[in-house]
Formats: structure tokens, C-alpha cells, sequence
């Protein structure tokens, strides 16, 4: 904070003493702590409306980023009259901030922290639908706003086409966050949410290289600056498209590598995502390469999103999520704020540009919101027909929702920005992009991010199934049972609460409904009351019962599988893939909806832990001579996959039938068990299989999955000393420390080593079935071995106690534990 207090002081201060454009130079000055101060109450600022906007009704909350923009610009105008008191050095500090520090600081967080949200599944399927309207949908918005922009606006401001077509490449950058989050309180499917932020996020990289190269020919109409030519255009887009992608792939790729060495260290693996998103901003945007920040950012969040996630280790991914939502949330607050208080400072409080005080300024903001919104519906019109041959189909309903959540945001703002303090271009140009585009940003908040929820719910997108409704309508009843009883139960149990009576004895119904069926607000229910019939979604899709009790048994399996992955039980790898064929199953077309497990189970069968070249390249006969030692490791890591994979796919089934089996009926969950036996059959099998092939690389893969689970009860142990508090807090995570290092080095390259030396053993037993233990098995273990020993609790509390000098050391306990044999008949004076 005080390094970049410092930064706006120096920035702030060359502005002022010479003035910028025509705003005269300000003779107050301020202390690098000012900034800081107004920093801060600018997050009270934001804290205080975040508490209020929960509190409000649905049907008349606002976009928070909308009330944020409000309020800076109230700031500006205090600030600008002198009312702030002690806080105005720091408000004109912000007023005066730099463009490319704010694009330094604020935007790196915003663009990735999609890289840790996004369902690489649902990602790497739609992908190809986001791509192409964020490439080609952008570049055919940017064309069309021109042309209906031009003989408007840019001929009562006296624009040109490059002025034009640069101001059309800022208005095309979106920012749909408020419309997405509001779309997953809604309900709506994962993968039409992540149609429009994956398109947001690759659009806000085209759209910056549009920018920029638009933005050189503007600067190019001052007499100082010279006019690109052929050869520089293609200089500057291979450096801000392709440089921009290739350092954002080695970010990805170094910070990848750099995770997957690090193991349950926190302040280790968060750093590295902040170091790796500030750092790729920078050096492609401020050091001598010249390229787009925005585009490598944007490739590094896409990239870590699909394949460096999954190197976070489990137990740090909560703090992992947790600290960058905060930066997010920080980083926004400031960015609307900031942008508020630009606009009043340079176009609404400024003396020689009243724009905002002229009618026609806003009959042209209008008009422009107009012509934005035009410009999308053909771009979407035009890629309609491919959009409908993506995996999830698209309709003409779903099209609709997705050209009204085309809302503009930060990055827009932060590219009008760096126009404003540009010297080389025209200083009304400059006035009218700031305004025009903050115009923009205000309309699209406050239309299209207020009405977003009734066009949704009008359209018949928020409907659900019909074998939602009646488990839903199930789950209710069955609590309207369990409620009078819990009463009684209390009442019965415990006299203090016999003359006692529980409030709002409807809440839970009321809740419980709204929530499991998320209910959008009344005024959206309204309009989608008298919304007609033919207006609304046709939905082919599978309703069912039996689909409803499907996507049941796979949510709970997807728990069931991270439990697993939490518990370092399995690999990153094969909890990727288990959690695919669960997604696979939810969306697989063509299968009776109960047939979730075969489904699954062909879909793992086709995936590996390793890539299809590697497997086909050892297999070839005439290159064995070559890759025999190597082979033998490959067939090892292919043994592990198939000794995590097997045992975890079946456990994950077992327990979700066991959490729900009371719940669906019986026929249900007979076929499902009837698939779980058929296949445990299919899974033995390809355990002798895999044996057979190699028989060395499989106990040697066993082995390395009994070590973890050995490692796993180890740790148990040790969490209960803490919890019995024989070791203190630091000393538990020092080895939870250690323990969790060991298991991370068990699926080393180095621990193949011995396979790698040829070293056989002289006789094999195969390992015995059932399959191995799953967590909740070894933490029975575990809490057995703890329970036994408990029983003698007393007398080993007793023995760790400080004994006189001289007396002999002789806890009772240490027969049964020969891991301590050194503790036996040993003085207290040379206890070590």
C-alpha cells in the first residue's frame, strides 16, 4: 500500500504541476499517506453497501458495481467543491491517477480469477462457441457501431473513422459479472453461464488489441507521432496477439510446474498465482515487448483454469478461493469508484467540458447503448447457426438472454482511461470517449443488469423439471414432518424448554422452498405470469423422475470423490477424471438416465493417466529395446490409475446409495446396486489383467498406494495427540507438515527409480480383494486404534507427566507400542 501511495504521489504531482489537457494545476498538495486513508474508506465505503443491498428485497436490489460507480461520482463532486475535509488529498489523488497504474493494479485480479471458477469439462467443451464470438463476434460488433456510430455521433463530434472505429473497440469490451452470478442464484445451467463469461474473458483480450491498434492511428493525427504503415499493423498485432499468447502460455505452464512441487503450503501456492497474474500483466504490458496484458492474462487464466488447477493442493484450494474473491471484490470496489470520480472530474464539475449538462450528450449515450446492443444481436445472429452445434445446443430464447448480458464494465472503463491521459490525442476527443463510454457503463448497468432476471424468468429459462419439483415437493414434506417432532423431542429432553415455543414456525417451509427452488423475486415472477406461452422456452430436454434421482446420485458422487481427493486418498489426475465421468454422465444423451454407472465407467475406460502417445510409443514392438525400463514405469503409473480409480469409482457409488437409499425408491436403487455388483466383477478382472502384464510395476504401484493410506492413518494419530493437547499447535503442523510431503513425493519420478534399475523381487503375491480402504474406512481405523488407546489414557497421561530426577520412566503402554521401545526403563534425566 505505501508502494503504491507512493506511485500515485509521484504521478499525481507531475500532473499537477504542469496541468493536464485543460485542467489548471492545483496548488494543494498531499501526503503519500493520504491515499492510503482514502483507500481505505473507500472499502468501508463498499462493505457498507454490500451489508445494505442484502438486507433490501430482491425486487429492488441494484447492481452493486452500479451503486460503487454512484458513489464515486458523488466523491468527485465532494472532492471537487472542497467538502471532503481531511479525505480530499486523497479523493484528488485517485481523481488524478494514472491510466496505466490503474490498469496495473486493478484489472490483473479481474481477468484471472475466472481461471479458478471455470469447469474445465464444461470449458474445454465450450470453448469453441466462446472463441468464436469472442473473435469474430467482436470484430463484427466493432464494424457494425462504426458504421451506425459514424454518421451520428462521430459527425456532430467531428470524429474520424479512426477515431470511430477506436471508440467501437472500447464499447466491445464486456463485463458480465453481476449477470452471471445472478444467473447461478437463478439456477441456470453451468454451461450457459459459462458460455458468457468465457466469451467475456476472451473478449476483453480481442478487444484490447483492436484498441491498440486503432488507438496508434489516433495518435498518429498529432504532428509528432508518425504514421504506422503495413509493416508496422503487422508488428504490433504479432506482438499483441501472438507474444501476448505465447508469454501467457509460459506463465501457465512455469506456474503449473512451479504448484505441482509444492504441497500443502498455503502462503507457497497462493503467492505464486499473485506473483504469476501481476507479473505476465507486466512484462507483456510494461516492459519492452510491448504487448497486450489484458490477452496474456486472459491466456494464463484459460490455460490454469483447464490444467493447472487441479496442482493446488486440496486443503489449500478454500483459502486459495477465499483470497482471491477478496482481491476481486477489493479490486472492483476501487475500479467503479475510481471511475466514478474520473467522470465527474473531467466531464460533469470541469468548467470547460459540461458535457454532461447537454441534452444531446445524452440523446447520443442513448443512442449508442442503442447501436451496442444492435451490433451484438447480428454478431449473435450471424454466429447463430454454429452456436446451435455446440455440445449444450443453443435456441433462440437462450440467444436473447445471452445479447441483453453484453453489460460493460472495468476494462472498458480502464482502456477510456488511458485515452484520457493520452497528450497526443485531441483533448475534446478525449472528454467525449471518457463520457460516452462511462454513459455506456451506467446504461448497461442499471437496464440491463436490473431487468436481466425478468427477461430470464420471462422466457421460461428459470423453469424446472418436473422431477425436480417432486423431490423438491418430497424434501419439504419431510421436514414439515421432522419439525413438530424436533419440538417434542426437545421439549422431552430437556425440561428448560418445556413453557418455551419456537418462532416463525413457517420459516422453514418458506425457506426451504425458496431456496432449493430458487425462486426468482415476486416482480419477476409477475412478469413471467403474463408473459405469453409461445414466447417462452420449448425444453426438450430429459424431465423425468428418473433423471431427477440421476443427477441425485451424481452430485453425491462428486462429493464423495473430492472427500476423497481432500483426503490425499487420490491423486489430482484420477480425481479429475472420476469427477468427468460424473459430469459426462449428467449431460450423456442416448442412455436411460438410471444407467449413470456404465455410463461412467466407459467413459473412465477411455481416459488414461498418461497421453496416448507415450502409451503408444512404449507398445511399439521394434522401439521395446529402447523403452523397456521406460515401459516399465509407464505400466506402473498405469497400475496406480487403475488401483486409485477402481476402488474410489466404487466407494463413491456405494456411499451416495447408502446417503440417499432411504430416499429413492427401492427399484431405483436396485438397479443401480444391480450395476455396481456387475461391475465390481469388470473391475477385478482388469486388476488380474493389469497383474498380468506386470506383475513387478503392479505390487509396486500397491505398494505406493498402501504407503499413502498408511500415511493418511498416520496423520489421523497425529491431529489426536493435538486434539488430546499433548502436542502444541505449531509442533501438529510441523508434521502434518512432513507427513503431507511424504505423500506428496510418493508418485515422484524418483520413486521409480527401483523399477527403473531393474530391481525384481524373488517371489509376488497378488493383492487380495475386496478393494482397498476408502477414507471413511481408514478413519475408522483410526479411531479405533484410538479408542484402544484411550482405555489406558490415564496411565499414559500419568508417564508423560515431568518425573522427579532419578526415578525410572516406565509407562505401562510402551509393551504394546515397540515404535518406542527407547522409552522403556530410561531415567527421567535422559528422556529425550
Amino acid at each position: 500500500l505505501r508502494a503504491l501511495s507512493e506511485c500515485l504521489f509521484f504521478f499525481a504531482m507531475t500532473e499537477r504541476s504542469t496541468g493536464v489537457g485543460n485542467v489548471p494545476a492545483v496548488q494543494e498538495t498531499w501526503t503519500p499517506i493520504d491515499p492510503i486513508l482514502a483507500l481505505f474508506f473507500f472499502l468501508v465505503t463498499g462493505i457498507v453497501v454490500e451489508f445494505v443491498l442484502e438486507k433490501l428485497p430482491r425486487s429492488i436490489r441494484l447492481p452493486y458495481t452500479l451503486i460503487i460507480f454512484l458513489i464515486g461520482m458523488g466523491y468527485g463532486y465532494w472532492s471537487h467543491n472542497g467538502y471532503a475535509g481531511l479525505l480530499n488529498p486523497g479523493l484528488q489523488a485517485f481523481s488524478d491517477i494514472d491510466a496505466h497504474l490503474f490498469l496495473y493494479t486493478f484489472i490483473p485480479p479481474l481477468l484471472f480469477i475466472p481461471g479458478l471458477e471455470l469447469n474445465s469439462f464444461v470449458l474445454k467443451k465450450q470453448l469453441p462457441s466462446s472463441s468464436l464470438m469472442a473473435f469474430g463476434g467482436v470484430c463484427v460488433a466493432v464494424v457494425i457501431t462504426s458504421l451506425l456510430i459514424k454518421p451520428v455521433v462521430g459527425e456532430a463530434y467531428g470524429w474520424s473513422w479512426t477515431d470511430t472505429f477506436m471508440f467501437s473497440s472500447i464499447a466491445s469490451a464486456t463485463d458480465p459479472v453481476a449477470v452471471v452470478s445472478l444467473l447461478h442464484s437463478l439456477g441456470a445451467p453451468e454451461h450457459f453461464s459459462l458460455l458468457i463469461d468465457g466469451e467475456a474473458l476472451l473478449n476483453d483480450g480481442s478487444a484490447s488489441v483492436l484498441f491498440f491498434i486503432f488507438f496508434s492511428f489516433v495518435q498518429a493525427q498529432d504532428a509528432t507521432v508518425p504514421t504506422p504503415n503495413a509493416g508496422n499493423i503487422i508488428d504490433m498485432f504479432s506482438r499483441l496477439c501472438l507474444s501476448s499468447i505465447a508469454i501467457g502460455l509460459i506463465f501457465a505452464i512455469v506456474l503449473t510446474l512451479a504448484l505441482s512441487m509444492i504441497w500443502e503450503q498455503p502462503h507457497l501456492e497462493i503467492g505464486l498465482t499473485l506473483a504469476a497474474a501481476w507479473l505476465c500483466f507486466w512484462i507483456t504490458e510494461g516492459t519492452g515487448l510491448h504487448g497486450s496484458g489484458i490477452f496474456a492474462t486472459v491466456t494464463l487464466a484459460l490455460l490454469f483454469s483447464l490444467k493447472g488447477v487441479r496442482c493446488i493442493s486440496p486443503k489449500v484450494m478454500p483459502s486459495m478461493h477465499h483470497t482471491w474473491e477478496t482481491i476481486g471484490w477489493v479490486a472492483n470496489t476501487l475500479v467503479f469508484i475510481t471511475a466514478g470520480m474520473l467522470v465527474d472530474n473531467y466531464a460533469i464539475s470541469n468548467s470547460e467540458h459540461t458535457l454532461i449538462r447537454e441534452g444531446q450528450t445524452w440523446g447520443f449515450g442513448f443512442y449508442i447503448y442503442f447501436v451496442v446492443h444492435v451490433s451484438r444481436i447480428i454478431a449473435i445472429a450471424l454466429s447463430y447457426p454454429l452456436l446451435c452445434r455446440s455440445p449444450y445446443g443453443f435456441d433462440i430464447q437462450r440467444a436473447i438472454v445471452y445479447a441483453w448480458s453484453g453489460l460493460r464494465g472495468a476494462i472498458g472503463l480502464a482502456l477510456a482511461i488511458i485515452v484520457y491521459h493520452d497528450p497526443t490525442v485531441k483533448n475534446d476527443l478525449r472528454h467525449e470517449v471518457i463520457m460516452h463510454i462511462s454513459i455506456l457503463v451506467f446504461l448497461t448497468l442499471a437496464i440491463n443488469g436490473t431487468t436481466t432476471e425478468w427477461l430470464y424468468v420471462a422466457l421460461g429459462l428459470g423453469d424446472q423439471s418436473e422431477g425436480r419439483h417432486q423431490i423438491v415437493d418430497t424434501i419439504v414434506r419431510e421436514m414439515e414432518w421432522i419439525a413438530p417432532r424436533t419440538q417434542q423431542g426437545l421439549q422431552e429432553r430437556f425440561p428448560f424448554f418445556r413453557n418455551l415455543r419456537v418462532r416463525q414456525k413457517s420459516y422453514v417451509r418458506h425457506r426451504l422452498y425458496s431456496t432449493l427452488h430458487a425462486c426468482p423475486s415476486a416482480l419477476a415472477h409477475w412478469i413471467s405470469s403474463i408473459t405469453p406461452m409461445s414466447w417462452k422456452r420449448k425444453n426438450h430436454e430429459d424431465h423425468s423422475l428418473d433423471r431427477a434421482y440421476a443427477d441425485v446420485i451424481l452430485r453425491l458422487v462428486k462429493c464423495e470423490v473430492k472427500k476423497l481427493f481432500e483426503a490425499d486418498m487420490i491423486g489430482s489426475h484420477v480425481y479429475r477424471l472420476l469427477s468427468e465421468s460424473a459430469d459426462f454422465a449428467e449431460e450423456a444423451q442416448g442412455y436411460h438416465p438410471l444407467d449413470l454407472v456404465r455410463v461412467q465407467l466407459d467413459h473412465l475406460k477411455s481416459s488414461s493417466l498418461l497421453s496416448k502417445l507415450t502409451l503408444r510409443l512404449v507398445s511399439m514392438p521394434w522401439l521395446g529395446f529402447l523403452f523397456h525400463r521406460f515401459s516399465l514405469v509407464v505400466h506402473a503409473k498405469q497400475a496406480r490409475f487403475v488401483i486409485e480409480s477402481a476402488p474410489s469409482f466404487l466407494h463413491a457409488h456405494h456411499k451416495a446409495l447408502k446417503a440417499v437409499g432411504s430416499f429413492l425408491p427401492p427399484q431405483v436403487t436396485a438397479h443401480v446396486q444391480a450395476q455396481l455388483a456387475e461391475i465390481t466383477q469388470e473391475m477385478q478382472a482388469r486388476y488380474q489383467v493389469k497383474y498380468n502384464a506386470d506383475p513387478h510395476a503392479f505390487i509396486h504401484a500397491a505398494e505406493a498406494y498402501y504407503t499413502l493410506t498408511y500415511l493418511n492413518c498416520f496423520l489421523q494419530h497425529v491431529q489426536h495427540f493435538a486434539r488430546k493437547g499433548l502436542i502444541s499447535f505449531s509442533e501438529l503442523e510441523a508434521m502434518e507438515h512432513s507427513i503431507c510431503k511424504r505423500k506428496h513425493n510418493i508418485d515422484n519420478w524418483r520413486n521409480y527409480a527401483v523399477i527403473l534399475r531393474g530391481t525384481k523381487r524373488s517371489t509376488l503375491v497378488p493383492p487380495s480383494f475386496p478393494f482397498p480402504p476408502d477414507v471413511d474406512e481408514v478413519g475408522a481405523l483410526a479411531k479405533q486404534l484410538e479408542a484402544e488407546l484411550d482405555q489406558q489414557s490415564s496411565q499414559f497421561r500419568d508417564s508423560v507427566l515431568p518425573v522427579p530426577h532419578g526415578e525410572v520412566f516406565n509407562p505401562p503402554l510402551m509393551g504394546n507400542y515397540p515404535m518406542f521401545p527407547y522409552l522403556s526403563n530410561t531415567p527421567a534425566s535422559e528422556y529425550p
